[in-house]
Protein backbone atom coordinates (compact mmCIF):
# COMPACT_ATOMS: atom_id res chain seq x y z
CA UNK A 1 0.00 0.00 0.00
CA UNK A 2 1.33 3.29 -0.67
CA UNK A 3 2.12 5.57 2.44
CA UNK A 4 0.56 8.90 1.64
CA UNK A 5 1.61 10.04 5.30
CA UNK A 6 5.47 9.97 4.88
CA UNK A 7 6.66 12.76 6.99
CA UNK A 8 10.12 14.79 5.86
CA UNK A 9 12.86 16.55 8.01
CA UNK A 10 13.84 19.92 7.12
CA UNK A 11 16.38 20.00 4.13
CA UNK A 12 20.30 20.02 5.64
CA UNK A 13 21.51 21.82 2.90
CA UNK A 14 20.07 25.17 1.30
CA UNK A 15 20.04 26.14 -2.17
CA UNK A 16 22.40 29.00 -3.16
CA UNK A 17 21.13 32.67 -3.89
CA UNK A 18 18.78 33.52 -6.62
CA UNK A 19 17.55 36.34 -8.11
CA UNK A 20 13.82 37.42 -7.44
CA UNK A 21 13.09 36.13 -10.66
CA UNK A 22 14.58 32.90 -10.17
CA UNK A 23 13.56 31.82 -6.45
CA UNK A 24 12.99 27.69 -6.21
CA UNK A 25 8.97 26.69 -5.67
CA UNK A 26 8.16 25.59 -2.74
CA UNK A 27 8.95 21.48 -3.16
CA UNK A 28 5.76 19.24 -1.71
CA UNK A 29 7.16 17.11 1.05
CA UNK A 30 4.49 15.08 2.56
CA UNK A 31 1.37 13.22 0.73
CA UNK A 32 3.17 13.58 -2.42
CA UNK A 33 0.52 11.74 -4.34
CA UNK A 34 -2.32 13.72 -2.80
CA UNK A 35 -0.68 16.94 -3.04
CA UNK A 36 0.63 17.91 0.23
CA UNK A 37 2.93 21.07 1.55
CA UNK A 38 5.00 19.39 4.11
CA UNK A 39 6.55 21.71 6.30
CA UNK A 40 4.49 24.69 5.32
CA UNK A 41 1.48 22.88 6.14
CA UNK A 42 3.34 22.44 9.80
CA UNK A 43 4.61 25.93 10.17
CA UNK A 44 7.89 25.36 10.44
CA UNK A 45 8.32 27.40 6.73
CA UNK A 46 7.26 30.47 5.14
CA UNK A 47 4.51 30.52 2.66
CA UNK A 48 5.75 29.51 -0.90
CA UNK A 49 7.12 31.79 -3.25
CA UNK A 50 7.77 32.07 -7.08
CA UNK A 51 9.07 29.62 -9.59
CA UNK A 52 10.63 30.97 -12.97
CA UNK A 53 8.95 34.09 -12.55
CA UNK A 54 5.69 32.88 -12.35
CA UNK A 55 3.72 33.55 -8.42
CA UNK A 56 1.87 30.55 -6.78
CA UNK A 57 -0.95 32.31 -5.26
CA UNK A 58 -1.64 31.05 -1.46
CA UNK A 59 -4.08 32.35 0.87
CA UNK A 60 -2.71 32.38 4.01
CA UNK A 61 -5.26 31.66 7.32
CA UNK A 62 -6.14 35.38 9.30
CA UNK A 63 -5.66 36.02 12.41
CA UNK A 64 -9.04 35.39 13.60
CA UNK A 65 -8.77 31.81 11.57
CA UNK A 66 -5.21 31.00 13.73
CA UNK A 67 -5.40 27.78 15.88
CA UNK A 68 -3.87 26.45 18.73
CA UNK A 69 -1.55 23.43 18.34
CA UNK A 70 -4.01 20.15 18.61
CA UNK A 71 -2.85 17.39 20.77
CA UNK A 72 -3.69 13.61 19.20
CA UNK A 73 -6.54 11.70 20.70
CA UNK A 74 -5.24 8.77 21.72
CA UNK A 75 -5.77 5.42 19.26
CA UNK A 76 -5.66 8.26 16.24
CA UNK A 77 -2.57 9.32 13.62
CA UNK A 78 -2.76 13.04 12.93
CA UNK A 79 -4.61 16.15 14.33
CA UNK A 80 -5.12 17.90 11.01
CA UNK A 81 -8.57 18.62 9.34
CA UNK A 82 -9.76 20.71 5.92
CA UNK A 83 -8.96 23.92 7.58
CA UNK A 84 -5.39 23.67 8.25
CA UNK A 85 -4.79 22.52 4.72
CA UNK A 86 -3.14 25.13 2.25
CA UNK A 87 -5.92 26.57 -0.35
CA UNK A 88 -5.00 29.10 -3.63
CA UNK A 89 -3.48 28.03 -6.81
CA UNK A 90 -2.15 24.60 -7.84
CA UNK A 91 2.12 24.88 -7.88
CA UNK A 92 3.18 25.79 -10.94
CA UNK A 93 5.94 23.62 -12.74
CA UNK A 94 9.50 23.61 -11.62
CA UNK A 95 11.47 24.45 -14.96
CA UNK A 96 8.87 25.94 -17.77
CA UNK A 97 5.89 23.54 -18.55
CA UNK A 98 7.90 20.70 -17.46
CA UNK A 99 8.14 18.28 -13.90
CA UNK A 100 5.26 18.89 -11.40
CA UNK A 101 5.97 20.42 -8.06
CA UNK A 102 4.68 17.53 -6.10
CA UNK A 103 4.56 13.91 -7.04
CA UNK A 104 5.70 12.04 -9.69
CA UNK A 105 6.64 13.31 -13.33
CA UNK A 106 6.65 10.10 -15.97
CA UNK A 107 8.71 10.69 -19.29
CA UNK A 108 8.49 7.99 -21.64
CA UNK A 109 9.72 7.35 -25.11
CA UNK A 110 10.71 4.38 -27.56
CA UNK A 111 14.61 3.42 -27.14
CA UNK A 112 17.03 5.53 -28.55
CA UNK A 113 14.43 8.46 -28.74
CA UNK A 114 16.17 11.02 -26.29
CA UNK A 115 15.44 10.68 -23.08
CA UNK A 116 18.47 10.57 -21.22
CA UNK A 117 19.97 13.88 -23.33
CA UNK A 118 16.62 15.19 -22.33
CA UNK A 119 16.78 14.31 -18.86
CA UNK A 120 20.40 15.82 -18.63
CA UNK A 121 18.98 18.70 -19.52
CA UNK A 122 16.04 19.20 -17.23
CA UNK A 123 18.30 18.08 -14.66
CA UNK A 124 20.43 21.31 -15.65
CA UNK A 125 17.79 23.66 -15.23
CA UNK A 126 16.70 22.53 -12.38
CA UNK A 127 20.45 23.14 -11.14
CA UNK A 128 20.22 26.58 -12.70
CA UNK A 129 17.27 27.34 -10.06
CA UNK A 130 19.39 26.89 -7.31
CA UNK A 131 17.55 22.98 -6.44
CA UNK A 132 20.02 20.12 -5.04
CA UNK A 133 19.10 17.07 -7.52
CA UNK A 134 19.70 13.18 -6.67
CA UNK A 135 19.86 10.98 -10.08
CA UNK A 136 18.87 7.87 -9.04
CA UNK A 137 20.11 5.20 -12.01
CA UNK A 138 19.04 1.83 -11.74
CA UNK A 139 20.74 1.11 -15.45
CA UNK A 140 24.19 2.22 -14.12
CA UNK A 141 24.93 5.03 -17.02
CA UNK A 142 27.06 7.25 -15.01
CA UNK A 143 29.27 7.54 -18.56
CA UNK A 144 26.45 9.10 -20.14
CA UNK A 145 25.42 11.11 -17.23
CA UNK A 146 29.57 12.76 -16.91
CA UNK A 147 30.08 12.82 -20.03
CA UNK A 148 26.46 14.70 -21.30
CA UNK A 149 26.49 17.07 -18.61
CA UNK A 150 30.09 18.09 -19.32
CA UNK A 151 29.33 18.36 -23.60
CA UNK A 152 26.43 20.48 -22.35
CA UNK A 153 29.03 22.93 -20.17
CA UNK A 154 28.27 22.47 -17.16
CA UNK A 155 29.93 24.41 -14.30
CA UNK A 156 31.79 22.28 -11.51
CA UNK A 157 29.78 24.18 -9.33
CA UNK A 158 26.84 23.20 -11.35
CA UNK A 159 28.26 19.45 -11.50
CA UNK A 160 28.74 19.24 -7.39
CA UNK A 161 25.15 20.22 -7.26
CA UNK A 162 23.61 17.07 -9.09
CA UNK A 163 24.28 13.71 -6.24
CA UNK A 164 24.27 10.37 -8.14
CA UNK A 165 23.19 7.27 -6.31
CA UNK A 166 22.97 3.83 -8.40
CA UNK A 167 21.55 0.98 -6.28
CA UNK A 168 23.37 -1.43 -8.34
CA UNK A 169 26.19 0.28 -9.07
CA UNK A 170 30.17 -0.83 -7.25
CA UNK A 171 30.18 2.44 -5.19
CA UNK A 172 26.45 1.90 -3.44
CA UNK A 173 27.36 1.07 0.20
CA UNK A 174 24.36 -0.54 1.96
CA UNK A 175 22.21 -3.74 0.59
CA UNK A 176 21.76 -3.54 -2.93
CA UNK A 177 18.11 -3.87 -4.48
CA UNK A 178 15.18 -2.16 -6.32
CA UNK A 179 13.24 0.93 -5.21
CA UNK A 180 11.14 -0.39 -3.01
CA UNK A 181 13.33 -1.82 -0.88
CA UNK A 182 15.96 1.26 -1.25
CA UNK A 183 13.55 4.23 -0.58
CA UNK A 184 14.63 4.64 3.43
CA UNK A 185 18.17 4.69 2.59
CA UNK A 186 17.85 6.93 -0.12
CA UNK A 187 14.96 9.65 1.85
CA UNK A 188 17.77 9.27 4.80
CA UNK A 189 20.77 10.10 1.85
CA UNK A 190 18.33 13.24 0.67
CA UNK A 191 18.05 14.53 4.06
CA UNK A 192 21.49 14.59 4.52
CA UNK A 193 22.73 16.19 1.47
CA UNK A 194 19.39 18.57 1.30
CA UNK A 195 17.75 17.10 -1.96
CA UNK A 196 15.18 18.66 -3.75
CA UNK A 197 14.28 16.25 -6.51
CA UNK A 198 14.92 12.91 -7.76
CA UNK A 199 15.87 11.57 -11.27
CA UNK A 200 15.05 8.38 -11.74
CA UNK A 201 16.14 5.78 -14.42
CA UNK A 202 14.24 3.84 -15.39
CA UNK A 203 11.19 2.20 -14.22
CA UNK A 204 11.28 -1.00 -15.40
CA UNK A 205 15.06 -1.56 -13.51
CA UNK A 206 13.70 -0.12 -10.37
CA UNK A 207 10.89 -2.62 -10.18
CA UNK A 208 11.09 -5.75 -9.09
CA UNK A 209 7.97 -7.55 -9.94
CA UNK A 210 7.13 -10.17 -12.90
CA UNK A 211 5.02 -7.50 -14.07
CA UNK A 212 7.43 -4.27 -13.81
CA UNK A 213 6.25 -3.34 -17.53
CA UNK A 214 3.40 -1.24 -15.69
CA UNK A 215 1.76 -4.39 -14.24
CA UNK A 216 -0.54 -3.08 -11.36
CA UNK A 217 1.83 -4.83 -8.70
CA UNK A 218 4.37 -3.61 -10.22
CA UNK A 219 3.08 0.27 -10.56
CA UNK A 220 2.11 -0.08 -6.28
CA UNK A 221 5.76 -0.89 -5.47
CA UNK A 222 6.56 1.36 -6.98
CA UNK A 223 4.92 4.09 -6.28
CA UNK A 224 5.02 3.42 -2.93
CA UNK A 225 9.11 3.92 -3.06
CA UNK A 226 8.88 7.34 -4.57
CA UNK A 227 6.13 8.71 -1.93
CA UNK A 228 8.79 7.22 0.87
CA UNK A 229 11.63 9.34 -0.75
CA UNK A 230 9.64 12.32 -0.68
CA UNK A 231 10.51 14.80 -2.99
CA UNK A 232 9.27 15.63 -6.85
CA UNK A 233 10.41 13.13 -9.04
CA UNK A 234 11.40 12.87 -12.93
CA UNK A 235 11.27 9.16 -13.51
CA UNK A 236 12.91 7.94 -17.15
CA UNK A 237 9.91 5.08 -18.92
CA UNK A 238 9.90 3.17 -22.15
CA UNK A 239 6.86 1.86 -24.36
CA UNK A 240 5.97 -0.81 -25.41
CA UNK A 241 7.59 -2.44 -28.77
CA UNK A 242 4.46 -2.28 -30.89
CA UNK A 243 3.37 1.26 -29.42
CA UNK A 244 1.74 4.06 -31.58
CA UNK A 245 3.44 7.52 -31.74
CA UNK A 246 2.82 9.43 -28.87
CA UNK A 247 1.50 6.50 -27.11
CA UNK A 248 -1.10 7.66 -24.40
CA UNK A 249 0.06 5.67 -21.68
CA UNK A 250 3.84 4.05 -20.34
CA UNK A 251 4.15 0.93 -21.32
CA UNK A 252 0.29 1.14 -22.38
CA UNK A 253 -0.36 1.21 -18.48
CA UNK A 254 -3.57 2.81 -16.95
CA UNK A 255 -1.50 1.83 -13.38
CA UNK A 256 1.43 3.80 -14.49
CA UNK A 257 -0.56 6.43 -16.04
CA UNK A 258 -3.20 7.08 -13.18
CA UNK A 259 -0.61 6.84 -9.79
CA UNK A 260 1.61 9.65 -11.88
CA UNK A 261 0.96 13.19 -11.00
CA UNK A 262 1.61 14.01 -15.12
CA UNK A 263 2.83 12.55 -18.13
CA UNK A 264 4.83 13.21 -21.32
CA UNK A 265 4.93 11.28 -24.22
CA UNK A 266 8.48 11.95 -25.99
CA UNK A 267 9.43 11.77 -29.56
CA UNK A 268 11.59 12.55 -32.53
CA UNK A 269 10.20 15.62 -34.64
CA UNK A 270 11.01 16.56 -38.07
CA UNK A 271 13.92 18.77 -37.85
CA UNK A 272 12.24 21.91 -39.58
CA UNK A 273 14.71 24.46 -38.69
CA UNK A 274 16.19 26.13 -41.64
CA UNK A 275 19.93 25.96 -42.79
CA UNK A 276 22.19 28.72 -41.55
CA UNK A 277 24.82 30.06 -43.72
CA UNK A 278 28.13 28.62 -41.93
CA UNK A 279 31.44 30.03 -42.57
CA UNK A 280 34.04 28.24 -44.90
CA UNK A 281 35.78 25.29 -43.36
CA UNK A 282 33.37 24.79 -40.62
CA UNK A 283 30.33 22.41 -40.62
CA UNK A 284 26.78 22.52 -39.47
CA UNK A 285 25.81 20.43 -36.42
CA UNK A 286 24.03 17.32 -36.00
CA UNK A 287 20.79 17.65 -34.90
CA UNK A 288 18.00 15.40 -32.77
CA UNK A 289 14.55 17.22 -33.09
CA UNK A 290 12.40 16.11 -29.77
CA UNK A 291 8.49 16.69 -29.13
CA UNK A 292 7.08 16.29 -26.41
CA UNK A 293 3.24 15.89 -25.01
CA UNK A 294 1.75 16.28 -22.17
CA UNK A 295 -0.73 12.92 -21.83
CA UNK A 296 -1.77 14.08 -17.65
CA UNK A 297 -1.60 16.93 -15.81
CA UNK A 298 -3.65 16.23 -12.68
CA UNK A 299 -3.45 20.22 -11.72
CA UNK A 300 -4.82 22.99 -14.46
CA UNK A 301 -4.71 22.30 -17.99
CA UNK A 302 -2.51 20.10 -20.42
CA UNK A 303 0.18 22.17 -22.28
CA UNK A 304 0.79 23.05 -25.72
CA UNK A 305 2.43 20.54 -27.32
CA UNK A 306 6.27 21.38 -26.26
CA UNK A 307 9.94 21.08 -28.99
CA UNK A 308 13.46 20.38 -28.40
CA UNK A 309 16.13 20.33 -30.48
CA UNK A 310 19.53 19.32 -29.34
CA UNK A 311 22.58 19.87 -31.12
CA UNK A 312 25.83 18.47 -31.20
CA UNK A 313 28.77 20.32 -32.88
CA UNK A 314 32.36 18.57 -34.26
CA UNK A 315 34.29 19.75 -30.93
CA UNK A 316 32.14 18.07 -28.77
CA UNK A 317 29.91 20.77 -27.20
CA UNK A 318 26.25 20.47 -27.42
CA UNK A 319 23.47 22.95 -27.17
CA UNK A 320 19.80 23.36 -27.40
CA UNK A 321 17.61 25.02 -28.83
CA UNK A 322 13.52 25.21 -27.05
CA UNK A 323 11.32 26.04 -30.11
CA UNK A 324 8.47 28.16 -28.79
CA UNK A 325 5.12 25.92 -29.81
CA UNK A 326 2.43 26.96 -32.63
CA UNK A 327 -1.28 26.65 -32.50
CA UNK A 328 -1.50 24.18 -34.87
CA UNK A 329 -4.91 23.69 -37.26
CA UNK A 330 -7.76 21.19 -37.03
CA UNK A 331 -5.98 19.35 -40.26
CA UNK A 332 -3.13 18.76 -38.25
CA UNK A 333 -4.41 17.39 -35.38
CA UNK A 334 -6.62 15.27 -37.06
CA UNK A 335 -3.27 13.67 -38.99
CA UNK A 336 -1.84 12.81 -35.59
CA UNK A 337 -4.78 10.87 -34.82
CA UNK A 338 -5.55 9.28 -37.58
CA UNK A 339 -2.06 8.22 -38.37
CA UNK A 340 -2.03 6.29 -34.86
CA UNK A 341 -5.72 5.01 -35.72
CA UNK A 342 -5.89 1.21 -36.15
CA UNK A 343 -9.05 1.72 -38.41
CA UNK A 344 -10.74 4.43 -39.96
CA UNK A 345 -12.63 6.94 -37.47
CA UNK A 346 -15.86 8.86 -37.24
CA UNK A 347 -15.89 12.84 -36.83
CA UNK A 348 -16.86 12.10 -33.34
CA UNK A 349 -14.06 9.46 -32.67
CA UNK A 350 -11.43 12.05 -34.10
CA UNK A 351 -12.97 15.52 -32.29
CA UNK A 352 -12.73 13.15 -29.01
CA UNK A 353 -9.25 12.18 -29.38
CA UNK A 354 -8.45 15.44 -30.09
CA UNK A 355 -9.52 16.79 -26.73
CA UNK A 356 -7.84 13.57 -25.47
CA UNK A 357 -4.28 15.10 -27.11
CA UNK A 358 -4.18 18.63 -26.59
CA UNK A 359 -7.49 19.65 -24.30
CA UNK A 360 -8.56 21.69 -27.44
CA UNK A 361 -12.89 21.04 -27.90
CA UNK A 362 -13.61 21.22 -31.84
CA UNK A 363 -16.91 20.34 -32.82
CA UNK A 364 -17.46 17.33 -34.97
CA UNK A 365 -18.90 18.97 -37.71
CA UNK A 366 -15.72 21.51 -37.75
CA UNK A 367 -13.60 18.10 -38.04
CA UNK A 368 -16.09 17.14 -41.17
CA UNK A 369 -15.57 20.76 -42.59
CA UNK A 370 -12.12 20.71 -42.30
CA UNK A 371 -11.68 16.61 -43.69
CA UNK A 372 -14.19 17.33 -46.25
CA UNK A 373 -12.16 20.16 -48.10
CA UNK A 374 -8.80 18.09 -47.78
CA UNK A 375 -10.79 15.23 -49.29
CA UNK A 376 -8.42 13.56 -51.82
CA UNK A 377 -4.77 15.15 -50.79
CA UNK A 378 -4.97 14.27 -47.29
CA UNK A 379 -8.03 12.39 -46.25
CA UNK A 380 -9.90 9.86 -47.36
CA UNK A 381 -13.85 8.97 -46.52
CA UNK A 382 -16.16 5.85 -47.31
CA UNK A 383 -18.80 7.06 -49.83
CA UNK A 384 -21.92 5.85 -47.74
CA UNK A 385 -23.10 6.98 -44.37
CA UNK A 386 -21.82 6.88 -41.73
CA UNK A 387 -19.04 8.44 -42.89
CA UNK A 388 -15.69 7.03 -41.68
CA UNK A 389 -12.29 8.71 -42.44
CA UNK A 390 -8.15 8.03 -43.03
CA UNK A 391 -4.92 8.98 -44.00
CA UNK A 392 -5.17 9.48 -47.92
Amino acid sequence: MIDNNAQTPPRSAQPIPLSPTAEPAPLAADNLLGGGWGSFIRGTTEAPKRSEGVAATVREPSAEHEREPRTALPGTVGTRTLADLPCGDPLPPLIGEFIAAEGTTVLYGPGGVGKGWLSVHFAWQLVKTGRQVMVIDFELHEGEWGRRARRMGWTEPELEMVHYRAPFGEDWTAPKGTLGEVAERLRADCDRVGVDVIILDSYTTATSTSDSLGGQAGAQEFYSGIARIGRPALVLAHVAGASPRFSDRPFGSVFVHNLARETWALEGAADETPEAAWEPGTYPPTTMALELRCKKRSAGLKPLPQFLTFNFFADGSVTVTTIQPVIRGVADLSVDVLRRAKAPMTVAAIAKAITADTNEKHTPETIRKTLDRNHGHRFKRTDAAPYVYSLA
